[in-house]
């Protein structure tokens, strides 16, 4: 049983970002964003992460609130 608090999925938004992110690359991601490192090149793969996540709106769908 699920209960809608209005808060979006977010349990279902981490498992999709742990099924296209490699864990392997978590952790260097954190590091160069804690240092402020945050370059086109990290852009453009966190957008193709999204990307493999499925639909835009699907992916929103699972963060929005209602």
């Amino acid at each position: 049983m699920t209960f809608d608090l209005g808060m979006g999925d977010w349990s279902g938004f981490m498992d999709k970002i742990h099924e296209v992110v490699p864990m392997d690359q978590q952790p260097e991601l954190l590091q160069k964003l804690s240092e402020g490192n945050f370059t086109l090149r990290i852009m453009y793969e966190q957008f193709q992460n999204i990307l493999k996540m499925g639909p835009i709106s699907q992916v929103t769908s699972l963060i929005m609130f209602d």
